[in-house]
């Protein structure tokens, strides 16, 4: 998984960004302070970091020259600080790319996958998924809690994986029917999603309290939202 160091001290932002670039499936460390963020590069092997200029213990900038001194991770600004000087100052010491606010997160977030392509950084999402304390490894058709293997069947293992690509969405039983009639051959009865998920609740159990699996009455399943939220909260505890 990618995981990317994001700086910026303004609460609302970080929040809202770290919960945008996890729907896109990366790993998020954020930070709201250049000793923090220093602390997280130090500590984790991050794959792109982006800065914001101004902090209470410092700047971006310098934060930027002691990134480049040991590493070539790219950097993109992302800052209010849109004066030409600002940006070839950035540019001069170091980072890759300068962002203004206020911008659009899709090109925000077209930026970031620029510099993972420019770079060589190969997203992995399509082999290896994480959620909570789970790992899926879709080639393989493995599943591991905390590096220990978990006995799923195919069948259970893409029952999990069509819930975790819709992010929290719901996905309707006769999409997921459907699903099983494409990998048996034959159209399953209607209880035998009750079924499969039952014995997929009882193996992955549960992670922080939090049930993985939502049974949505009259509707479907969907991958719990508040696992997604207490990734995110974790994740701002690491910072």
């Amino acid at each position: 998984m990618i995981q990317i160091l994001l700086v910026e001290d303004y609460e609302a932002l970080r929040t809202e960004l770290t919960e945008v670039l996890m729907a896109e499936g990366y790993k998020v460390f954020p930070a709201n302070t250049l000793m923090s963020a220093l602390h997280t590069f130090r500590k984790q092997q991050i794959d792109l970091c982006i800065l914001d200029i101004r902090l209470p213990d410092g700047d971006g900038y310098s934060l930027c020259q002691k990134f480049r001194a040991v590493s070539d991770v790219p950097i993109i600004f992302l800052t209010a600080l849109n004066q030409e000087e600002h940006i070839i100052h950035g540019l001069e010491i170091g980072a890759d790319d300068y962002l203004s606010k206020p911008f659009r997160l899709g090109e925000f977030l077209a930026r970031i996958k620029v510099q993972l392509k420019k770079h060589n950084i190969q997203e992995q999402q399509g082999v290896i998924r994480h959620s909570g304390n789970l790992t899926f490894d879709i080639q393989n058709y493995t599943v591991k809690s905390n590096n220990q293997e978990i006995n799923l069947s195919p069948v259970e293992f893409l029952l999990c994986m069509e819930l975790i690509s819709a992010k929290g969405a719901v996905v309707n039983r006769n999409q997921l029917l459907q699903l099983l009639s494409d990998k048996t051959g034959s159209f399953p009865e209607d209880n035998t999603l009750t079924v499969y998920y039952s014995r997929i609740k009882k193996k992955i159990s549960t992670f922080n309290g939090c049930e993985y699996i939502e049974t949505v009455r009259g509707y479907g399943y969907r991958w719990a939202i508040a696992i997604y939220e207490k990734e995110r909260r974790q994740y701002e505890l690491e910072r």
